[in-house]
């Protein structure tokens, strides 16, 4: 993979993928803290549904490093010629 390719990558998943998992778990912060605070049987379900959203985005950042570390000898052969 190119390091544009890469770069763009990246780009999509921190613009995209990143942003709607953010929004998803400010949601369910907010959904779990008021099914606590109204005592319902199904706030447990909503701090689940939180930690598993916590987990996903976390994925997406360390794939992220990842895919940027890949890239990074490409870009010191690139530098280098």
């Amino acid at each position: 993979m190119g390091e544009l390719d890469t770069s763009a990558l990246r780009k999509c998943l921190h613009d995209g993928l990143c942003q709607q998992l953010t929004g998803a778990l400010m949601f369910a912060r907010v959904l779990a803290d008021t099914l606590e605070k109204r005592g319902d049987a199904l706030s447990a379900d909503g701090e689940a549904l939180f930690r598993m959203i916590d987990a996903a985005a976390n994925e997406v950042h360390t794939l992220m490093d990842a895919i940027g570390a890949a890239a990074a000898p490409a870009q010191k052969n690139s530098d280098a010629k």
